[in-house]
């Protein structure tokens, strides 16, 4: 028993006997306790010693007593509350169950029916606690206790008492009332006179976050949590997971309204809305006056096949005089002159040719979701049109006649075909000025994942107006054309295949790709590129040729793209991704392009803007492993290590075949201290069968021994001594086993584990047989495995031969620096660090953190001169 424990203890001598401490949270620590006088077990907890010093015993007893009174089968009563040698503290039943927390905490996401039932009950005692005057102000999921599944509010009134009897002083403790991710408006922006709205939004989170699996909104520190809150709305959950009933989604969202007046009238409204199932609300963007933004959000996947007749159209509903469109292009009517210049989009529900009833609704769904989408995201105004029977496969001369008689100046139209168990999604953009149709990507997606369908097409032809907006002509999703749907459809298989590490197979279909459509220049591109991840470099000649003859008809985006993507030096690519961000601000793929440079050359800041801009719900990034693993290295190297945890999740969710999800899991519970879990799920990579991944088994294998690997340096960092060794274990009882890995990686292998004797043969060979740039990483290990075994002659030797050429921008010198430093040099390697590097570069190859874990650096990154190379505007 700790010492405070044991004072308390004597201090509630004869009343309480202290068992053992079962937490501590922001307020208080938490004992279980033995209730003496009436034999039971008692919750006790005590005020921490710097909270109850500002608040005063006598403010603080008054206060709370003001709820020892409520009864409801909801709220977790109070038992007693009192003083003792010091000690503020109060007292609770003992509840044999878990928190909501500890729920959300295993299980991530609940069941719909879980998650309304216990909203819906937590709001009827919050209701009732609010009609006896009494306001929470701390509701999160670690103060819902369930008992039997059956939830109860803790901690009532303790919030009330600390804030009335001293909260005016607290940021003198260090301390604040209120969990950032669950506050209100109101309260980030310290309001003292908070009310029950305050109680009303937290618990709007907390049904997000029990939907959802996350709160709705998320930062890399407190702050970056309540500027959201101040500023952004929370993106609906049934984006999120489209399972969430549509009355569910609108509690949520209208307990999430900023203005505490929109949000319910009190929390009984909020539960009765629960119940039913026909309750609807538009969040704040849609039911406050339209507020225009110009943001350039969105995506769209490169164009496609021609396919799909166009109709006529009802605008629906009726708004009077204005021929049935909506008030703001009502307003316009035909008079589309020169001098009103506005883009006003005429959005219709796609053309349902699937044969399958299934799918019936989707055309509406999506056609809604789209005009959403343009409302938010652009200047356009927007209306809605509806398919008519009779005006199926009308010609394209007369809608754009009909458009105009609308007064619009664009209109979307598109078609819906089922393809195996995929559906095909062709959009169109017709310019009623000009005339002229936009064909856009045929996106094929999962039948059964009709919520991607929804949100990519929305994404898709947001893009593609704001495309069309732009004054400067750049346009960043125009990509050149095949003539067939055939070429686009093995085109899209062999990006799937790609994706998804099967790039032998990429390469069969890319090959197919070019002799059904051998003028189309994109997969030519594409084939370059998956051939040589592929192994198989020697198919490229064959059709360089043919690529460079036509590579006249790529357009300026794609021109712009393999640019980026051919140039070595990453001042060069920032350069141009900085200009394609700058007009695209996320849409499409810019935000992953201008975050990989970003990255490389250690600007954490500009990295995680963009990364943050970029929508991967774009049809390219969704599925996109190598985005995420650069969004995973961003916010574990900026520390946003529960972001990290949360996108990690995501992703294997999305993708649990992809290792790379569980390295990134893994090792943020291991910054986040949960070491147990951590490693858990780290012994879980050496389980994952790697030929169900790839045709490509042996490429397989070896990405997962640098994630194996890399990982168990992540032990070392974040965690003890005795895990790092159970972390090493592991890994090399998986790596010594296996026979595909390269020399590299086994000579790596062995001097990881110490065994630099048998290192040294391996890396003597790869030192031998490798030139340039290549020489420098099996020479810095072989020097100090070298000097680890007293041969220090010959590692004087080897590392004089380490030379890194001028001019060169490559981060490999960083291999010099190590064997500095593995061989006790601090100064030559910071000396090295600071001679070669812009700034702030973190990384030495593939996908390893070099300053960040190498234990050769340890002395380095302990040295201030080290943190003033790093950040030299800080000093």
């Amino acid at each position: 028993m700790s010492e405070a424990a044991s004072r308390l203890n004597s201090a509630l001598q004869g009343r309480y006997r202290i068992e053992r401490e079962l937490g501590e949270g922001g307020m208080a620590n938490v004992y279980l306790a033995d209730d003496l006088k009436h034999e039971r077990k008692v919750a006790l907890k005590v005020l921490k010693p710097e909270l109850a010093a500002v608040v005063g015993a006598e403010r603080f007893l008054a206060e709370i007593k003001t709820t020892a009174n409520l009864t409801h089968p909801s709220i977790l009563p109070l038992h007693d509350s009192g003083e003792a040698d010091g000690f503020l503290f109060y007292v609770m039943p003992h509840i044999e169950g878990e928190s909501l927390r500890d729920r959300l905490e295993r299980e991530h996401q609940l069941p719909v029916d879980d998650a309304a039932r216990i909203a819906l009950e937590v709001a009827e005692g919050l209701d009732y606690a609010h009609s006896c005057g009494v306001i929470h102000r701390d509701i999160k999921p670690a103060n819902i206790l369930l008992q039997a599944g059956r939830p109860l509010i803790a901690d009532f009134g303790i919030a009330l008492a600390v804030s009335s009897s001293g909260g005016a002083r607290l940021t003198d403790t260090g301390l604040s009332l209120g969990t950032p991710h669950y506050m209100s408006p109101e309260q980030a922006t310290g309001d003292q006179e908070v009310g029950a709205a305050t109680d009303i939004w937290a618990l709007g989170c907390v049904l997000y976050e029990m939907l959802v699996g996350d709160p709705p909104f998320l930062g890399s520190t407190p702050q970056a949590v309540l500027g959201k809150i101040l500023t952004e709305h929370a993106t609906r959950a049934s984006t999120i997971r489209h399972t969430v009933p549509g009355h569910v989604d609108a509690v949520a969202a209208r307990a999430l309204e900023r203005v505490a007046a929109d949000r319910f009238a009190n929390a009984g409204e909020l539960a009765a809305a629960l119940s039913r199932t026909d309750f609807a609300w538009s969040p704040g963007g849609e039911n406050a006056p339209r507020l225009w933004r110009s943001r350039v959000i969105g995506a769209a996947a490169v164009s496609a096949a021609v396919l799909g007749a166009l109709w006529a159209f009802d605008v629906v509903p009726p708004t009077g005089d204005g021929r049935g469109l909506d008030p703001p292009l009502a307003t316009v009517g035909a008079a589309n002159t020169s001098e009103d210049t506005r883009t006003r989009v005429l959005v219709f529900p796609p053309e349902d040719r699937t044969g399958d009833p299934a799918f019936a609704s989707l055309p509406d769904r999506m056609a809604g979701a789209l005009r959403g989408r343009l409302l938010r995201d652009s200047e356009a105004d927007v209306a809605r049109a509806a398919q008519t029977e009779e005006s199926s496969g009308m010609g394209r001369t007369k809608v754009v006649e009909l458009i105009r008689e609308s007064g619009a100046t664009h209109a979307i139209t598109g078609t819906l075909f089922l393809s195996g168990d995929s559906l095909l999604v062709t959009l169109e953009v017709l310019d009623s000025a000009a005339a002229t149709v936009r064909v856009l990507d045929e996106l094929s997606i999962s039948s059964r994942a009709l919520d991607r369908v929804v949100s990519a097409s929305a994404n898709q032809a947001t893009a593609a107006v704001l495309d069309l907006m732009y004054e400067d002509g750049f346009e960043f999703r125009s990509w050149s054309l095949p003539r067939t749907v055939e070429a686009m459809r093995l085109y899209n298989r062999a990006g799937q295949a790609f994706s998804e590490g099967r790039n032998r197979e990429a390469v069969g279909l890319l090959v197919e790709t070019i002799e059904a459509e051998p003028d189309w220049p994109r997969p030519y591109w594409f084939l370059r590129q998956a051939s040589g991840m592929a192994g198989q470099p020697e198919i490229w000649p064959e059709f360089e040729a043919d690529f460079e003859r036509l590579r006249p008809r790529l357009s300026a985006d794609e021109e712009l793209f393999i640019t980026w993507q051919r140039t070595p030096n990453n001042e060069e690519r920032l350069e141009i991704a900085e200009y394609r961000f700058d007009r695209a601000g996320g849409a499409s793929t810019t935000g992953y392009m201008l975050a990989w440079p970003a990255l490389m050359l250690g600007r954490l800041d500009q990295a995680l803007t963009a990364i943050e801009a970029q929508d991967f719900d774009h049809a390219q990034m969704r599925e996109w492993p190598y985005a995420w693993m650069i969004r995973g290295q961003i916010y574990h190297l900026t520390g946003d290590y529960e972001l990290e945890l949360a996108r990690a999740r995501e992703g294997r969710g999305l993708m649990p075949e992809r290792f790379w999800f569980r390295f990134f899991e893994s090792r943020a519970l291991l910054a986040l201290n949960q070491e147990e879990a951590a490693l858990s799920v780290y012994s879980e990579l050496t389980e994952i069968p790697v030929t169900a991944q790839s045709i490509d088994p042996t490429s397989e294998t070896r990405r997962l021994w640098n994630a194996l690997h890399e990982a168990s340096f992540e032990f070392g960092v974040h965690g003890s001594l005795e895990l790092e060794a159970r972390a090493i274990e592991i890994f090399a009882e998986w790596a010594l086993t296996r026979d595909d890995l390269s020399r590299w990686q086994q000579a790596q292998t062995l001097y990881r584990l110490g065994r630099y004797e048998e290192s040294i043969p391996l890396l003597e060979a790869e030192l031998e047989e490798a030139s340039g740039l290549d020489r420098l990483g099996p020479g810095a290990l072989l020097a100090i495995a070298l000097d680890r075994t007293g041969r220090s002659s010959r590692a004087d030797e080897v590392e004089d031969g380490l030379t890194f050429p001028s001019g060169s921008s490559s981060w490999r010198y960083q291999w010099i620096a190590l064997a500095a430093a593995g061989r006790g040099d601090t100064n030559r390697a910071i000396s090295i660090l600071a001679h070669h590097s812009v700034g702030g570069v973190t990384r030495i190859g593939g996908t390893e953190d070099f300053l960040h874990f190498r234990p050769e650096l340890e002395q380095v990154r302990q040295d201030p001169r080290f943190q003033q190379w790093l950040n030299p505007e800080a000093n």
